[in-house]
C-alpha cells in the first residue's frame, strides 16, 4: 500500500470509438477479516478464482477457490476489505486414503448458480504410479455446479447447506476435439491442456485456455451450460475463440463485466518461483478478437507468509464503475490470502 506504479495505457473499441484506458500509480491493499482457508489448516496461498452473487453494489456475497483444496469458501465483499465465510465441500475423491485436490482454477455466477471450474489438466509435479495419476486427472476435470442465492448466505458468511452437481462432459468434450485433443494429455510444459478462466453469459460458458496455444493464440472453448449438465445427452460441441493477448500467453483468469469479458493474460507455461513474467488485462465482446492493445498488471515481491517469490495475478473482480473509471480487485497467486488489491482504470 502507498507504492506507486507506472501509468499504462489501453486502446479500447467501443461503439466504434477509440477508448483509451490507463492504471492509476495506486493501489490499494485490501484487509481480509477471518481467515481463507489453505491446505493442512494454513492460511490460503493459491486462491486462484472469486465470483459474485451481485455485479454492483456492497456488501457483495461471493465465493472463492484455493486450488489445492476440495472445497470452495463464501467471502463477503465490501468496498475496502473481504470477510471470509463458511467452506464449502465440493469433491471427495481419495486415491491411497489421501483426498485429491479439484485444482480449481475459475469461478463463476449465473441464473442462481456459482459455477467452479477444475483446471481439466495434468497435475504440475511428475507422478509415476500411473492410477493416482489418472485419479489426480479425474478429481481435477470437473465442472461443479452450487446452487446458492443471496438468501441462503447470511451477513456473516454463513451458508444454508447448498445442492452441488459435478459434470466430466467439457473434459470429455476438449478431449474430443480435433484441434484440442493431442494436448489433452501433456503437461503444462508442453503445452498441455489447462483451463484458467471461466465465465458464462447468456446461458454460454466460456472457458479460458491457459494452455494449449493454436498459431501462437489463445483459446477460449464455449459450449451451452445446458449441454454440460444435460445426462440424457452426448458429448456437446465446443465452438472455439483465438485471441491475440501477447506472444506465449495463455488465459489466467476471465470475467464478464458490463455484457463483455475482460481477460488476464499471463505466460501459458509454468514460470519458475523466481519468475513474474507480464500480466495484461484485455477487452473482448466475445466474437473475433480482442479489442485494443493490452494493460500490464503489476507483480509484487515476496512478502511474509507469502509461498512464491513473485506472486502473480492470478483472479480478477469489477467492483464498480464511480467518477475515476472502472475499480477492479486482483488476487495474486502465490501470496497469502490472496493479498487482494484494487486498481481504478480511468476512461477518456
Amino acid at each position: 500500500m502507498g507504492k506507486r506504479f507506472h501509468t499504462f495505457w489501453m486502446g479500447v473499441a467501443v461503439a466504434s470509438l477509440l477508448v483509451v484506458l490507463a492504471v492509476p500509480g495506486e493501489a490499494r491493499e485490501w484487509k481480509v477479516q477471518g481467515r481463507v482457508e489453505g491446505k493442512e489448516s494454513d492460511k490460503a496461498k493459491d486462491v486462484s478464482g472469486i465470483a459474485c452473487i451481485t455485479e454492483a453494489g456492497f456488501p457483495r456475497k461471493c465465493l472463492v477457490i484455493d486450488d489445492e483444496v476440495q472445497w470452495a469458501q463464501v467471502v463477503i465483499v465490501h468496498e475496502d476489505r473481504i470477510v471470509a465465510g463458511q467452506t464449502i465441500q465440493l469433491i471427495d475423491d481419495t486415491y491411497g486414503g489421501k483426498p485429491l485436490e479439484l485444482d480449481g482454477e475459475g469461478v463463476a455466477f449465473a441464473d442462481g448458480y456459482f459455477y467452479v471450474m477444475g483446471s481439466h489438466g495434468r497435475p504440475r509435479k511428475k507422478i509415476e504410479d500411473t492410477a493416482k495419476l489418472d485419479a489426480r486427472i479425474k478429481a481435477s476435470s470437473q465442472l461443479i455446479r452450487i446452487r446458492l442465492g443471496s438468501d441462503d448466505i447470511s451477513p456473516e458468511g454463513h451458508v444454508k447447506p447448498p445442492a452441488i452437481k459435478a459434470t466430466a462432459k467439457l473434459r470429455e468434450a476438449l478431449a474430443n476435439h480435433p484441434k484440442l485433443k493431442a494436448f489433452a494429455n501433456r503437461e503444462l510444459d508442453d503445452y498441455g491442456l489447462t483451463i484458467e478462466g471461466v465465465a458464462i453469459r447468456n446461458g454460454i460458458l466460456y472457458a479460458g485456455l491457459r494452455a494449449p496455444l493454436l498459431d501462437g493464440r489463445a483459446v477460449v472453448a464455449s459450449v451451452p451450460v445446458s449441454a454440460l449438465f444435460d445426462e440424457t445427452s452426448g458429448v456437446p460441441n465446443l465452438t472455439l475463440h483465438s485471441l491475440t493477448i501477447g506472444p506465449g500467453n495463455g488465459i489466467r483468469d476471465l470475467v464478464v463485466c458490463k455484457g463483455e469479458f475482460i481477460v488476464l493474460a499471463g505466460s501459458a507455461l509454468a514460470l519458475n518461483d523466481e519468475e513474474a513474467g507480464r500480466y495484461s488485462l484485455y477487452r473482448w465482446t466475445g466474437a473475433g478478437d480482442v479489442t485494443g492493445s493490452g494493460v500490464d498488471v503489476p507483480v509484487y515481491p515476496k512478502q511474509k507468509g507469502d509461498k512464491s517469490s513473485y506472486p502473480k495475478p492470478e483472479a480478477i473482480l469489477p467492483l464498480e464503475q464511480t467518477q475515476d473509471g472502472l475499480r477492479m480487485l486482483v488476487i495474486y497467486e502465490g501470496a497469502e490470502e490472496g493479498r487482494p488489491r484494487d486498481f481504478t482504470f480511468h476512461w477518456k
